[in-house]
């Protein structure tokens, strides 16, 4: 009972904090790095002589996260962890096992939720997320915790890559062994809609995603990657990514799903129709069916449609291009410009 007392006593002195609202400054003591609007709390004391903290609803309301990283590498939380270092360490106290008490929270919301990344250096892409949350779960006293289920509403994503802005929205849902998420992309006038479903994710993941795009440009979406070349790793690097990969979640993943296109443009040319199924297993990837209908061309007009499935396995280059084979049946047929009349 005493225990159980001084973590209730714990509990509420943390959370009479918070009530009050948190924020950390960055370096320069103006700006926020982290910062939180009301709290919303309720809770239970006659469960702790169960040894049972049950909260019945947890709600946080504009919480933001501001991280950014100047020309010199350096994040604005740098000084904390820079901080923590120079402090002098003490003994570790004697390991204990589990927590004190069992927590069950009947509801966790985050309401009008923000973060935010820049990148000075510009090495990588400006980040914003704008959610809502809610999760419902709880942590056993071993440590061990279930979700029961949580939803994550993104009102928008913005990532800006190169001079263009990728806008990101939608919902997940998820429970203990599900997620299921409906996600839209738009780049300028193209746009992306995709849903997917991931099963036992934790352990073996099997995943389900269809793409669907009315329209998108290809040059301008190729032009996303800057067509930068990536370093090349060495063998050494090589050796411990794939020793580490044996065995590992990328060993066990599955994945299947369909790929749709009804029309895509690049430069002269015109893709309609584009369809792709996908299967992944093991490493191997195979694409099938694979179709579309093709137009377009310069001096003479092409036009006709290409059937098919390929089949390989590898993640490299080199090991794509020796694994590859399978089949594909293209009808071809050439329309010649009209003579031009003087």
């Amino acid at each position: 009972m005493k225990k159980a007392a001084k973590v209730a006593v714990i509990v509420l002195i943390v959370f009479a904090l918070l009530l009050i609202g948190l924020s950390i400054k960055e370096r320069d003591g103006q700006r926020d790095f982290l910062k939180a609007g009301e709290f919303i709390l309720s809770y239970h004391l006659l469960p702790l002589l169960k040894k049972q903290l049950v909260i019945t609803k947890i709600e946080i309301t504009s919480p933001s996260i501001s991280i950014k990283r100047d020309k010199e590498g350096r994040y604005n939380f740098s000084d904390l962890t820079e901080r923590r270092a120079r402090e002098p360490q003490k003994p570790s106290p004697p390991e204990t096992r589990g927590l004190p008490v069992s927590i069950i929270a009947d509801r966790l919301a985050i309401r009008n939720g923000h973060f935010t990344f820049v990148d000075e250096e510009k090495a990588l892409p400006d980040v914003g997320v704008s959610l809502d949350a809610e999760f419902k779960g709880s942590v056993g006293e071993e440590g061990t915790s279930h979700l029961e289920f949580g939803r994550i509403s993104l009102k928008e994503i913005k990532v800006a890559l190169k001079d263009r802005k990728v806008k990101i929205s939608g919902k997940i849902d998820m429970d203990a062994q599900t997620v299921r998420a409906t996600l839209q992309t738009v780049m300028g006038k193209d746009s992306i809609e995709i849903s997917s479903t991931v099963k036992d994710y934790l352990s073996a993941p099997d995943v389900t995603a269809n793409l669907h795009s009315r329209h998108l440009d290809l040059e301008k979406l190729m032009g996303l990657s800057g067509g930068e070349k990536a370093p090349e790793e060495s063998p050494q690097k090589k050796e411990k990514k794939s020793a580490g990969a044996e065995g590992g979640v990328m060993d066990r993943l599955k994945a299947s799903g369909q790929i749709k296109v009804d029309v895509a443009t690049y430069q002269d040319y015109t893709l309609k129709d584009f369809r792709l199924g996908y299967q992944y297993a093991r490493g191997a990837m195979k694409l099938e069916p694979l179709g579309l209908q093709f137009s377009g061309g310069d001096a003479f007009t092409a036009e006709g449609s290409l059937n098919g499935n390929l089949q390989f396995t590898g993640e490299e280059a080199s090991t794509i291009q020796k694994t590859l084979r399978g089949k594909a049946v293209a009808k071809l047929g050439m329309i010649c410009p009209s003579p031009m009349v003087n």
